[in-house]
């Protein structure tokens, strides 16, 4: 994805201080080698013991600096690196066609751009390091101990290999473990998500016994590709173990025999012990690194999927504030599914402010006819055209959105205060505009008798809000964008008719080319043209 780049020199930097440090082991089993022998006389030194060990003493304190500033160093790549991975990804979704999004749960989404970018972030700021340290110990280790014992060196040498070898058969095994697992984790996750968001409906109709029991389905389902996976590195982990210990033994065995012929000394077997320790300690290093490789890789391939979903025409519109437009749809059809129309062959024209309704029943289209306008969706056949009033005809996309303004279906407050819910609609909109904009929605009066008014706190979904009083903040919202078109989806079907005669009468006097979306026929009364779905058909009425 080439989101590293700008961590590269950074991440080069942790491989050389991760690499120093374990040089840094090799030299410590030398100068334990020289003081020992000094201290039971194998070894002459002028200067005393103190001396021989003060080299111990600064091996010691270098690797203490070090290792602080690498945890430092880490831990803040490592933040910063998920952060711009997340970001990343986060663009992509909002550059993303909508309809690419609907195979995806969101719950999903988040294990991805969270577990799964913590993984390959691991990557580079862990595993990277850690194998190029590791690297390095095992030359600087088996170049110490060729140097006093060539069969010695190449014998801990070749076990090392042996546990590689080892670690990819089993690792091959390991990868649909971890993949099975990601899985279900996403699921769980999914399911927690979705039940949270709807803990109102879980407790009206008394559904705590079927979700807890479904949550326990879940967690048995990860659990057991979890039993699955550590068996199979268990068992990994047991051959490994078993190189480690031969290699130990045979450095134990040969300088033993070695000591008892007179031919090394007691620091030198201690040394071949701690260099074979050091030669066979990375290559199991290495081989445990391999299930996490293999996890990073599952990981890899679940944000290449988002990232290779494609992309909208990102331009900017020209739309300005003031400026009207009218829309033509010309014969268009859609459906989400091949053979299943959901509208069939659908025309309608709305002059430049004019108010336009659309009803029908349930299910029929209405809200897909007004992604199709949004262009959330293309559609299979037919034109959909913004018509502004300077004469120019301009084909619908993702640039022509900045013409509309939208008032979704359902409650769109997001969690903050009102006046941010409300700039979401204009981010450079005064405290003023802010009021006035509530007003022509007929929202001012209950936010006005509010402790903190606009800067009132509304939890997630405007939990403190009615249902009512979340409609008309998304209404104020959608005059603060100020665009020529504005699109309302059952936006106030929680009003009561006076209210909504207020704020339909605002709309009015704003001149605006309006398209609303709902059932109460009382509603299209008010309106220029009614256009009426029936089985993804549209006939204008009257």
């Amino acid at each position: 994805m080439g989101v590293t780049r700008p961590y590269r020199l950074r991440i080069v930097l942790l491989c050389a201080i991760s690499m120093a440090v374990s040089v840094t082991g090799v030299s410590f089993a030398l100068a334990t080698r020289r003081l020992i022998d000094t201290a039971t006389g194998a070894l002459e030194a002028s200067a005393g013991i103190p001396a021989v060990a003060l080299p111990l003493a600064g091996i010691v304190l270098f690797q203490l600096v070090t290792q602080s500033v690498l945890s430092l160093l880490t831990t803040n790549t490592t933040e910063n690196l998920q952060n711009l991975l997340r970001k990343r990804l986060f663009a992509k979704l909002c550059r993303c066609p909508w309809y690419s999004l609907r195979d995806f749960h969101s719950g999903d989404i988040m294990t991805r751009m969270s577990s799964d970018a913590g993984n390959i972030v691991s990557v580079c700021t862990s595993l990277i390091p850690g194998v190029a340290a590791l690297c390095a110990q095992i030359a600087a280790a088996f170049g110490a101990l060729f140097f006093y014992d060539r069969i010695m060196a190449f014998t801990a040498f070749f076990l090392g290999p042996f546990v590689i070898l080892l670690a990819r058969l089993y690792g091959r095994r390991l990868k649909p473990f971890f993949e099975k697992y990601q899985k279900c984790d996403s699921a769980e996750k999914s399911f927690l998500q979705e039940s949270v968001q709807n803990l109102l409906l879980i407790k009206t109709f008394n559904l705590y016994k079927p979700f807890q029991d479904k949550l326990s389905e879940l967690q048995r389902a990860k659990l057991g590709w979890v039993y699955k996976r550590n068996a199979a590195s268990v068992l990994a982990g047991a051959g490994m173990s078993l190189g480690y210990w031969l290699g130990t033994l045979a450095a134990l065995l040969w300088g033993s025999y070695r000591l008892s012929q007179g031919l090394i000394t007691f620091g030198t077997v201690t040394a071949f012990v701690q260099l074979v320790g050091q030669v066979q300690g990375p290559f199991m290093g290495l081989s445990r690194m391999l299930p996490r490789f293999i996890q990073a890789s599952s990981s890899a391939e679940r944000l290449r999927v988002i990232d290779d979903l494609p992309e909208e025409s990102m331009s900017r519109c020209a739309a300005v504030a003031d400026a009207r437009a009218g829309l033509s749809v010309q014969h268009v059809s859609f459906s989400y599914a091949a053979g299943k129309k959901i509208l069939d062959d659908v025309t309608l024209a709305a002059q430049p402010g004019e108010m336009l309704g659309i009803m029908g029943p349930t299910g029929d289209g209405k809200t897909t006819l007004l992604r199709l306008l949004l262009s959330l969706v293309p559609p299979d056949s037919g034109a959909i055209r913004i018509l502004p009033d300077n004469g120019d005809t301009l084909d619908a996309g993702p640039e022509t959105r900045c013409y509309f303004s939208y008032v979704p279906q359902g409650n769109s407050m997001l969690s903050g205060t009102i006046a941010e819910n409300l700039r979401l609609g204009n981010q450079e909109a005064t405290d003023g505009e802010l009021v006035e904009a509530l007003k022509d929605a007929c929202a001012w009066d209950f936010i006005s008798a509010l402790p903190d008014t606009i800067h009132t706190f509304v939890g997630e979904k405007g939990t403190t809000l009615s249902e009512g009083q979340s409609q008309r903040i998304a209404i104020a919202r959608a005059f603060l964008h100020g665009t020529p078109i504005l699109v309302l989806d059952e936006a106030t079907s929680a009003l009561d008719p006076g209210t909504e005669d207020r704020v339909i009468r605002s709309i009015r006097a704003k001149n605006k080319t309006c398209i609303f979306v709902s059932h109460r026929e009382i509603l299209f009364s008010k309106c220029d043209s009614v256009y009426k779905i029936t089985d993804g058909r549209l006939l204008k009425l009257g």
